[in-house]
């Protein structure tokens, strides 16, 4: 069967958005949202306990020192 011989009504149901098609994409999205949140709140931990960790080294090298500044993005 060739291009030609194809019913018409072929490329008219590709142009279609059909509803489940709709909800299985806003699905992905939400998932991928959820995703990205927690991915976000896995790096600030890390952020999190590499400052700690660095300000618990500055203090155990000078106990009367205070840790510098952190710079905040």
């Amino acid at each position: 069967m060739n291009i030609a011989s194809r019913p018409a009504w072929a490329t008219v149901m590709g142009m279609v958005i059909r509803r489940d098609d709709l909800e299985e994409r806003e699905a992905r999205i939400r998932l991928l949202r959820e995703r990205f949140r927690e991915a976000e709140h896995r790096a600030l931990i890390k952020r999190g306990i590499v400052l700690w960790t660095r300000a618990e080294e500055q203090l155990s090298i000078r106990p009367d020192a205070m840790p510098p500044p952190v710079k905040s993005h």
